[in-house]
């Protein structure tokens, strides 16, 4: 039996494969995401929000921005936790700091989309009415880093060496990577949408990830098909993946009801953590624009 779970023996270990991270003790014992939960909010998930005598939580309750975030590390790096191993605030970090918001962040930097989409973590929360607002962060893992570069993108050798982006990417595989992660956007935000219909949806592409010299999520992966990091074609078959992303999701934005996505494009410029995550300046800006679309949609007098 695993001994009780305590803020400073969790540790995050980057897999060898994908854009997650294990979640661990320092005996090597994997942390889940109940332990995580119970040891964050001490107070259970609530099928009713009038079920608790914790006035704290019916303060918090009380707030006119009420957020349940659902994704992968960048909704939860596990942070002040993860402070050990030099990462900051994610920006729903920034956004639950904001005296107006009451967030609820089921986020895990131990998830793939897949299992997002599977495990429907967010449908008690949701279905509570609790929550005006849902932010959802995922499909990255799908399309950067490790193995799934290794899907869609060709060695360097059979570009040819010309400028065009396109030319170094298989069109067709990154077709079908991006028709599974719009699938399961769909489902989510069908069920968002059948368990509360009053519930806004906000979602995110990411930015424009910066792939460094032996870099473990795309520096190492993009060296291994034969690029040579510092050249710019590597940055612009980036560039032209992550705005194919944004163009996926602003179909969502475009025709369905209460989903609106946030242009986090440019924010990290200058102000990544690492390649794949905002340091804290452009997790601030990050959180503005969710902030100011909040407010758009639910004025506070």
């Amino acid at each position: 039996m695993n001994a009780p779970l305590v803020p400073d023996d969790i540790e995050l270990e980057k897999r060898s494969d994908s854009l997650v991270f294990e979640v661990k003790r320092s005996d090597g014992t994997a942390v889940t995401e109940a332990e995580y939960q119970a040891l964050r909010q001490p107070y259970p998930p609530f099928p009713s929000p009038t079920a608790s005598t914790d006035h704290e939580l019916e303060a918090r309750l009380a707030r006119p921005y009420r957020i349940c975030a659902e994704g992968d590390s960048w909704v939860n790096i596990l942070w002040p936790i993860s402070k050990v191993r030099g990462f900051n605030e994610s920006f729903v970090d920034i956004i639950e700091s904001d005296q107006r918001c009451f967030v609820n962040n089921i986020g895990w930097p131990g998830d793939e989309f897949s299992d997002i989409v599977a495990k429907e973590q967010y449908k008690g929360p949701i279905q509570s009415g609790v929550f005006g607002f849902f932010i959802l962060s995922g499909g990255g893992n799908d399309f950067l880093g490790g193995r799934s570069l290794a899907r869609f993108v060709k060695p360097f050798s059979t570009g040819g060496g010309v400028s065009d982006p396109w030319a170094y990417v298989r069109r067709d595989n990154l077709k079908a990577i991006f028709a599974e992660v719009a699938a399961g956007y769909q489902r989510i935000i069908d069920n968002v949408q059948t368990w509360s219909r009053n519930t806004q949806i906000l979602l995110h592409g990411y930015d424009y990830a910066l792939p460094r010299p032996g870099g473990p999520w795309m520096g190492t992966p993009f060296s291994a098909l034969g690029y040579n990091i510092g050249d710019p074609i590597v940055a612009a078959i980036i560039r032209v993946v992550v705005d194919e992303f944004y163009d996926l999701l602003s179909d969502f934005d475009r025709r369905e009801r209460n989903v609106h996505l946030i242009n986090a494009r440019g924010c990290c410029a200058g102000h990544w953590h690492d390649e794949l995550h905002p340091d804290k300046s452009a997790a601030i800006k990050i959180a503005q624009k969710y902030l100011e679309k909040m407010a758009e949609l639910a004025p506070v007098a």
